[in-house]
């Protein structure tokens, strides 16, 4: 069987609609246009991104960003550390030791630009602005004791914290002197905050607290004013994520549990109950908003379907402790994640959701669907399938992975055969 060019080796320009074949028809030239197919956002991308593990740390990695331009990702934790490393190359950038007296909680990018906000725990915590050399460019006070969570807005406009104190400060623009400050104080919750996160479109502010519930705020001009209060979970809500077109709202708590919310009313849509066997410490949805991934204590990374919220793939075997924080790259094709085993992980995580797919259509003995996909993957990819298979070995998947190799080697000498 005779291979062609990868299209994936190539950049196609946005206005490539189609390619154009002339046919003879009736003794007329008629033109059939191919759909042309989208390679950004799931099959590949143009990141050319590979699997790497940033090792610099000397403590548990809490909190981790990716960089607007999505070159970089910032981390911190345990070990006081901040370290900036290319996500391309692999290369420690910059680091500061001691960047905070106490464990460092989350970082956070500022939009549309390179620098970035951290936040630590402890009775001497407080709020770091740092430029993207890591120089430090502002120390901002207000919260009583730790602060856990920090995020924001998209325009970069504004950002909210929160704190033990279980207070949630909105902060804004820097003006004269270029320094942040503090325009409004939120006070609806009476336990710590330990989420905060803004809608992608910015209308919106998310909090969740250690007494369980998650407060919906309309947010405008830098006002944020209440208008839901979620109940539902039954322990700490450690994490939110809105999705893409501000349609959904995940939250990921300590009862083990996935909920999605509608923000519009403030109505439960669906609940994944014991979606891991320990606190879920994160969850994030894809910029592609097809799957959301949520990493938890129990060590493991599930992806699910974002439209039906079935689990779509586990990864078990990345790290070898709990999973603290997760962030997709904005192609949506490699996940972030941060761990208490010291590390830092770049992993591909489309192959195998692809495989998965590709696997319950075996399962389910839909010949037919099945074939289609994979001559629509080779067609893309000669080598997307063996890579699905290699993901599938390195989980230890063995079964699976023996299943998807006949299936393809098998289909592949049907298509040898008729050319």
């Amino acid at each position: 069987m005779e291979f062609t060019e990868n299209p994936l080796a190539r950049t196609l320009p946005p206005e490539e609609k189609g390619v154009a074949n002339v046919v003879e028809e009736g003794g007329e030239e008629v033109e059939e246009v191919e759909e042309a197919v989208d390679l950004t956002g799931w099959w590949g991308g143009r990141e050319g991104l590979e699997e790497r593990v940033f090792k610099g740390h000397t403590g548990g990695v809490v909190g981790l960003a990716i960089s607007p331009d999505g070159e970089n990702v910032v981390s911190g934790g345990r070990g006081k550390a901040l370290i900036v490393n290319s996500m391309r190359n692999g290369k420690e950038l910059f680091r500061v030791d001691n960047a905070h007296p106490e464990c460092i909680r989350k970082v956070a990018y500022i939009p549309n630009s390179a620098g970035f906000v951290s936040c630590s725990v402890g009775e001497s915590a407080n709020l770091k602005v740092w430029d993207k050399f890591l120089e430090l460019v502002q120390t901002l006070v207000g919260h009583n004791g730790g602060v856990y969570c920090v995020t924001f807005s998209p325009s970069g406009s504004h950002f909210a914290s929160g704190g033990h104190d279980g207070k949630v400060m909105i902060w804004s623009e820097p003006g004269e002197g270029g320094e942040w400050a503090r325009v409004q104080v939120l006070e609806d919750h009476t336990r710590m905050i330990w989420a905060v996160c803004f809608s992608p479109d910015g209308k919106q502010l998310a909090t969740g607290s250690y007494n369980r519930l998650i407060n919906l705020y309309s947010f405008n001009e830098g006002n944020a004013i209440l208008a839901h209060t979620l109940e539902g979970h039954t322990d700490y809500v450690m994490s939110l994520s809105f999705s893409p077109d501000c349609k959904l709202l995940c939250s990921g708590s300590g009862d083990k549990s996935i909920k999605f919310w509608n923000p519009a009313d403030g109505s439960l849509v669906k609940s994944i109950d014991q979606a891991h066997t320990s606190y879920v410490s994160s969850v994030s949805y894809s910029p592609n908003g097809r799957v959301v991934a949520s990493g938890a204590d129990d060590k493991s990374i599930k992806i699910w379907d974002a439209s039906t919220f079935e689990l779509k793939h586990t990864f078990d075997a990345l790290h070898t402790f709990g999973v603290e924080d997760l962030s997709f790259t904005p192609d949506s094709n490699f996940l972030v994640s941060g761990s208490y085993d010291n590390t830092v992980r770049l992993t591909n995580v489309a192959f195998p959701t692809t495989a998965s797919n590709l696997l319950e259509g075996l399962k389910g003995e839909d010949p037919i669907m099945v074939k289609e996909a994979i001559l629509t993957l080779i067609k893309l990819d000669k080598l997307f399938l063996l890579s699905a298979a290699l993901a599938l070995v390195r989980e230890r998947r063995f079964s699976e992975a023996t299943m998807l190799l006949r299936a393809v080697w098998k289909l592949m000498r049907e298509v040898s055969e008729r050319l």
